[in-house]
């Protein structure tokens, strides 16, 4: 279950709400990575008893390609991926299916 977070209690996520950056595969620009944290729950209990537990904030990110068919990907940074998703953000880089890709973060005030 997800839900948007009242606040984030996690002060190494406040830099990444709604963050924007340009993405080079080399000298390239290939597109743009957006982020947000979302918060997610634990769903439990049976029909009607239903509730969330287990709050866990997390980026969910989306990679808008600048080619012609404009494709995109997004995800949600798995619990498992958490640590090293934030330390290759914070090296503004970014490891996707075998490349790694140079970020250049916007300054909050072009990301909107």
């Amino acid at each position: 279950m997800r839900r948007e977070p009242l606040t984030v209690t996690d002060p190494r996520l406040a830099i990444y709400i709604n963050r924007v950056a340009d993405v080079y595969d080399g000298s390239q620009r290939v597109g743009e990575l957006t982020v947000d944290v979302e918060t997610w729950w634990t769903v439990t209990g049976h029909l009607w008893w239903k509730r969330g537990v287990s709050p866990r904030e997390t980026p969910h990110w989306l990679l808008s390609y600048n080619d012609a068919e404009s494709h995109f990907i997004d995800d949600v940074v798995r619990e498992e991926e958490f640590e090293s998703t934030l330390a290759e953000w914070g090296a503004s880089e970014m490891r996707l299916r075998g490349r790694t890709l140079r970020l250049r973060w916007r300054d909050q005030d072009q990301d909107r």
